[in-house]
């Protein structure tokens, strides 16, 4: 007798240029919810907020600055650089060598 087996779905996520603002903020919610532990106060909620409000999408995602997240009012230094080095860690690798760097500063 043959029992099937009932695998759960995988979700395989939209590559980062393709994301909508919806499909941003649940990379997001993500990202940091993997460093939640380790910078204590993270307003997670206020930070996707920021980026909803200022209609942040895959492909302005990947063209984010030090001085835009600034802008958009994520001040701590370290959270930003988080979001960066996610960011970066995330990009396809037809952008990683497309001419687009960071800087901090």
């Amino acid at each position: 007798q043959i029992k099937s087996i009932c695998l759960p779905a995988l979700q395989i996520p939209a590559p980062i240029p393709m994301l909508d603002a919806r499909g941003v903020d649940r990379w997001l919610e993500r990202e940091l919810g993997a460093i939640q532990h380790k910078i204590v106060g993270i307003d997670s909620l206020a930070v996707r907020q920021r980026f909803r409000d200022h209609y942040v999408d895959g492909e302005s995602l990947l063209r984010l600055t030090n001085e835009d997240l600034k802008d958009i009012g994520v001040q701590q230094l370290g959270l930003r650089r988080f979001i960066l080095d996610a960011i970066a860690a995330s990009m396809p690798p037809s952008y990683r060598h497309g001419g687009t760097t960071r800087h901090l500063t």
